[in-house]
């Protein structure tokens, strides 16, 4: 099992999304959430008692939330996945581990003749934990393609 740490460096907009790669489509359904390790009686018990408080919440809410459409599949613009999630696709298990959403400073410093971002873009940058579980070999920078959505749905 081989690990790789990845940057990717992208041109966006404000907002951003992270989209999928080749192994499946941009909206997140060709991947899988890997499950969490099983907690300990400690941790479960915390999470028990945050779960009841969240469910008084959740309760207080569902009226409003009725008034929406269907909720946004995990995974797609409107319900992204939180940083640090792991996902699999094909023979990869991956996690974005931190997104820098103005990385300016670092691209220009980086290279003295890197032009600065187009009035309305901005440079990102995000870091990907890429583990490869297959039974061949598998190079993270050629298996997959990044794609950043801005606000305005450009990518």
């Amino acid at each position: 099992m081989k690990s790789k740490r990845i940057w990717v460096l992208a041109a966006a907009g404000a907002a951003m999304i992270l989209a999928g790669c080749d192994a499946g489509p941009a909206d997140g359904s060709g991947a899988n959430v890997v499950e969490e390790d099983e907690p300990t009686e400690e941790e479960a018990d915390e999470a028990e008692a945050d779960e009841a408080e969240a469910d008084e919440a959740e309760a207080d809410e569902a009226e409003a939330d009725e008034a929406e459409a269907d909720e946004a599949a995990l995974g797609t613009r409107d319900n992204p996945l939180p940083i640090g999630t792991q996902i699999e696709m094909g023979d990869w298990t991956l996690a974005v581990t931190d997104v820098t959403v103005d990385a300016a400073e670092q691209v220009m410093a980086e290279n003295q003749f890197n032009d600065p971002p187009e009035e309305g873009h901005q440079f990102v940058m995000f870091n990907v934990d890429a583990t490869y579980e297959g039974e061949e070999s598998g190079t993270a920078w050629l298996d997959f393609s990044w794609a950043i959505v801005g606000s305005e749905g450009n990518t």
